[in-house]
């Protein structure tokens, strides 16, 4: 399955563990090293579920990138508007 830039799994886990660990990694490690596990994670987890805590955990993830690789690899994990809804 095919959603604007992810390449989506044919099913997606919506496991609680799963998603937890999702949201503090995007939380505590957005940054260069983590972005492929990152976009994996987008691509084969349900998150629809967890809207609120993924954008609050992406608020704060943003807060900590630092350096400019940090910041590119933040403009990959976070699509276009448009993109990210359609996920949804």
């Amino acid at each position: 399955m095919v959603t604007g830039i992810y390449k989506l799994a044919g099913s997606l886990d919506s496991s609680l563990k799963k998603n937890t660990a999702f949201i503090k990694r995007l939380r505590m490690s957005l940054n260069a090293e983590n972005q492929t596990a990152l976009l994996k994670d987008i691509a084969g987890l349900s998150l629809e579920k967890y809207i609120p805590e993924i954008v609050g955990a992406a608020s704060e993830g943003l807060q900590k990138c630092k350096t400019i690789s940090d910041i590119l690899a933040a403009v990959e994990v976070f699509p276009p508007k448009n993109d990210l809804i359609s996920l949804l």
